[in-house]
């Protein structure tokens, strides 16, 4: 069964409204849309809104999950950053 928003959205506890959000700023896009302009995820997409839920349990902002799931900030750099 391919992911849409809604089945995502459920598996996550999370809004479609987030997920949109999560879109527009780049923390998680989906690999394509569908008919009638649907987001599709990959589960590619599924292990990385996991890693995100994660890191949003330990406290990171979303810029700080998107810097590290990016590869442009690894997490000890951020440790000092934050200490």
């Amino acid at each position: 069964m391919i992911p849409t928003i809604g089945r995502l959205a459920s598996k996550f506890n999370l809004s479609r409204s987030t997920l949109r959000y999560y879109d527009s700023i780049g923390v998680l896009s989906p690999i394509k849309r569908g008919k009638g302009n649907y987001r599709i995820y990959s589960e590619e997409d599924c292990k990385r809104l996991e890693q995100i839920a994660n890191y949003r349990q330990i406290g990171l902002s979303l810029q700080e999950i998107k810097e590290i799931l990016d590869n442009k900030i690894c997490i000890a750099a951020l440790s000092l950053k934050t200490n």
